[in-house]
């Protein structure tokens, strides 16, 4: 399948669903309000086991199953782009100077992660994404110098900041 968001003929802004299969799209009952972030879109993500969309509608972080069913909200939290750990965490940014924020996929709290405050040079933080396992996750910051996209990666107990390259756009991590 493949899950984007968009816009029906009477302007009403949801997730959208198409099998890879077909030419034809349908919209997700439940993700009406799926909003636009600062000027660009907020990314609906999958969950591991490619069963739920997570999403997010005004302040709200929400979840609905693909086959149909209510949206459940996880969270009040303003936010962009999300992953959905297969450990049943999902970490997601807002605007770049916001922390990446972790909750629990079944609903909870949102608590910082990182903060821009707590890497040294960084004016921006975004862009996560778990790794195959789920123990860490990656994310690109943005210095205070230039406009060069770093990634980094972390271990989920906190124990590692690592840089592992340059770039300037997302990329995604497919693993077995």
């Amino acid at each position: 399948h493949l899950a984007f968001h968009g816009i029906d003929a009477e302007g009403t802004s949801q997730i959208w669903l198409r099998d890879l299969d077909s030419l034809e799209a349908r919209p997700i009952t439940g993700t009406e309000g799926a909003r636009l972030v600062d000027g660009g879109e907020s990314r609906p993500f999958w969950s591991p086991d490619s069963r739920r969309i997570a999403f997010f509608v005004g302040t709200t972080l929400k979840k609905v199953p693909v086959g149909g069913g209510p949206a459940e909200t996880i969270c009040e939290a303003a936010g962009g782009d999300g992953s959905w750990s297969s450990r049943g965490e999902i970490i997601f940014d807002g605007s770049p100077q916001d922390p990446l924020l972790r909750v629990a996929a079944a609903g909870g709290i949102a608590k910082p992660e990182v903060t821009v405050d707590s890497l040294e040079g960084v004016r921006g933080v975004g862009w996560p994404e778990f790794l195959p396992g789920g123990t860490s996750f990656r994310q690109w910051v943005t210095q205070l110098k230039g406009f060069i996209g770093h990634l980094h990666m972390h271990d989920n107990d906190g124990s590692s900041d690592q840089h592992i390259g340059l770039g300037n756009l997302r990329g995604e991590v497919f693993g077995a």
